[in-house]
């Protein structure tokens, strides 16, 4: 504000071209000042989750895994019943044909 105060008001006989000129070199200005405050505010202002370091454990997930690992531990459930194996020879017959439930 102070620049633009400093400049005084505009002369009344002044031209297209000085006008364009005047105002591209306030604007160029303003831009100036604005980058300048800008710059200021971005080092006090810390908004949450910005400026945040990441874990440096690069495998961070591992952590994640032994945690479920530990409660599903703590659940004491029973073990999952076992896959149902299919022979080769039931899975051949069966490759061509559809099978209804």
């Amino acid at each position: 504000r102070a620049a633009a105060n400093a400049s005084g008001p505009p002369p009344e006989n002044e031209t297209e071209e000085e006008l364009a000129a005047r105002m591209a070199r306030e604007k160029e200005e303003t831009k100036k000042v604005q980058e300048e405050i800008m710059k200021e505010a971005g080092k006090r202002v810390r908004l949450t989750g910005y400026h945040v370091a990441p874990d440096r454990d690069p495998f961070a997930y591992r952590k994640i895994i032994a945690i479920i690992r530990e409660k599903v531990a703590a659940l004491n459930l029973p073990p999952p019943p076992p896959d149902p194996v299919v022979s080769e020879s039931e899975d051949d017959e069966n490759d061509g044909e559809e099978v209804s439930d």
